[in-house]
C-alpha cells in the first residue's frame, strides 16, 4: 500500500505561487485526480490567517477548485508583488548615464 505524502501546510505567509507549484507535486505524488479531492487536501493544508478564506466557500462546487486558488490569490498576491518589488529595487543599481531623478 502506498503511503500518501504529508502536505505541510500554508498560511499565507509565503509566495503562494510556489506553494501551487508544491501542492500539485503532491497531488500528483498522491494520486489525487479529481478537484474534489483536492480542494479537501488543500483546504486541509491551510493554517490561519488562510483558513479564513473558507469559512464562506462551497466546496461543492464544480468550480472549487479554481475558485479556491483564485481566492488564495486575491488573498495572498500581495506577498509575491511585494518580495519582488523589493528585490528589484535591491539589485537596481544607478547608470552612469542616469541622473538621479531617473534613478
Amino acid at each position: 500500500m502506498k503511503q500518501l505524502q504529508p502536505v505541510r501546510p500554508y498560511n499565507g505567509k509565503t509566495s503562494w505561487r510556489t506553494f501551487k507549484l508544491y501542492f500539485e507535486r503532491v497531488a500528483k505524488i498522491n494520486s489525487w485526480v479529481t478537484e474534489q479531492e483536492k480542494v479537501q487536501a488543500l483546504a486541509l493544508a491551510l493554517e490561519p490567517p488562510a483558513t479564513d478564506l473558507l469559512r464562506d466557500f462551497e466546496d461543492g462546487s464544480p468550480t472549487a477548485w479554481n475558485d479556491l486558488w483564485s481566492t488564495i490569490e486575491k488573498r495572498f498576491g500581495s506577498v509575491d508583488e511585494a518580495r519582488t518589488a523589493q528585490r528589484s529595487f535591491d539589485n537596481h543599481k544607478q547608470l552612469d548615464s542616469e541622473s538621479l531623478q531617473e534613478f
